[in-house]
């Protein structure tokens, strides 16, 4: 039943009460009316005292790693509330940490996990606190507008060793890969031996001495390393 048609019904039977003047009819109609007023004060005034409090741990977060956040919730009033909706506004997928419980004289804590899915900044909250009396007939709703930010970064994978060849390879040794051919610097020449390619051999010393002379490569000893950022 609505709160209207329930409102009609109410006036219906204290207009029938006024036309009959039954005395219990009277004391029943009053009852309904007082009824009526403390289920819609209830909620107004219990919601007064009532705190919730998001607490998270974020650290350096990356995609793909699980969080925990922290629920408590307090009632400060003398009023109790014994059903009490707490849910989150945040609009993060496959994360629904809101409960219904019921607040006494004690604080109601719980956590919740969740998973990091998109790198970037991430909010969590706002909340939505709703506070109905034990008829159902009425509800009250505060929004808390307080957000907690969090900074994701992108996964983070393990990278192999780079050996660069400068690293690996000096003076003449000898080294694999067309790169090996054609060092940038000549060291100086030797006798050439077979597997030597023809790129390799020194022609003016060749000819001068009569016989095939390789040349020898000096590979520096630093390598430009070009590492690309992808945000």
């Amino acid at each position: 039943m609505s709160k209207v048609a329930l409102a009609g019904a109410l006036g219906l039977l204290m207009f029938f009460t006024y036309l009959t003047g039954i005395r219990t009819a009277f004391v029943f109609g009053y009852a309904l009316c007082l009824l009526f007023v403390i289920t819609w004060v209830w909620p107004r005034l219990a919601i007064r005292g009532i705190t919730v409090a998001r607490s998270v741990d974020p650290g350096t977060p990356t995609v793909g790693e699980v969080y925990e956040e922290q629920f408590e919730v307090r009632r400060k009033g003398w009023i109790p509330a014994p059903w009490v909706e707490v849910r989150d506004l945040s609009q993060i997928a496959d994360y629904q940490p809101g409960r219904v419980i019921s607040l006494g004289g004690e604080a109601v804590r719980w956590r919740a996990r969740g998973v990091y899915r998109r790198r970037g900044w991430m909010a969590l909250g706002p909340t939505s606190l709703r506070v109905r009396e034990p008829f159902g007939l009425f509800d009250r709703e505060l929004k808390i507008t307080q957000r907690t930010s969090i900074l994701v970064y992108p996964r983070v994978r393990p990278v192999p060793d780079l050996m660069t060849p400068s690293s690996q390879q000096v003076g003449s040794s000898q080294a694999l890969g067309a790169w090996a051919d054609y060092p940038p610097e000549t060291g100086g020449v030797r006798d050439y031996a077979t597997g030597d390619s023809f790129g390799r051999i020194h022609w003016p010393l060749s000819a001068k001495h009569q016989r095939l002379m390789s040349k020898t490569f000096e590979q520096p000893l630093t390598t430009d390393l070009w590492i690309l950022l992808d945000l």
